[in-house]
C-alpha cells in the first residue's frame, strides 16, 4: 500500500538506513500457502475460501486470481525499487539464493 512505502521513504531518509527485499518465486509462495494454510491471500486479504483436502481441490479460477494478485503485488514493490530515494540503499534478495548458499549470502549481505 502507498502508506507503508511513505512509511519507508521517511525511515530510510532520514537514517543510515537500508532495503533487504526478500523475493519468493511466487509459485512457491502460491503452493506453500495451500499446502499449509489450505487457502490463498495476497498480504492479511483472503481470496477465497478455506480448501480442504489435497492442493487439487483448488480450483483453477481461485489459483488463477491468486496468482495474478501476488505478482501484481511483486511488480508493484520492484517498480518502488527504481524510486530515486532508494537509490543505492535497497538490495533484492532471491530466497531461493538463500537456500542455496545461505552464508554466501549473508556475506554479501554484510557487505553492503
Amino acid at each position: 500500500s502507498r502508506s507503508r512505502w511513505t512509511t519507508l521513504k521517511a525511515v530510510v531518509s532520514t537514517q543510515s538506513t537500508g532495503v533487504v527485499h526478500l523475493l519468493r518465486d511466487p509459485r512457491a509462495v502460491l503452493v506453500s500457502r495451500m499446502k499449509t494454510f489450505h487457502e490463498l491471500y495476497d498480504g492479511n486479504k483472503v481470496l477465497g475460501p478455506h480448501v480442504d483436502g489435497p492442493m487439487e481441490n483448488f480450483s483453477n479460477e481461485y489459483v488463477g486470481q491468486a496468482a495474478r494478485d501476488l505478482c501484481g503485488h511483486h511488480v508493484s514493490n520492484m517498480n518502488h525499487a527504481a524510486e530515486p530515494w532508494l537509490q543505492g540503499r535497497y538490495t533484492r534478495v532471491l530466497y531461493e539464493d538463500i537456500a542455496v548458499d545461505p552464508v554466501g549470502v549473508a556475506r554479501q549481505l554484510y557487505q553492503l
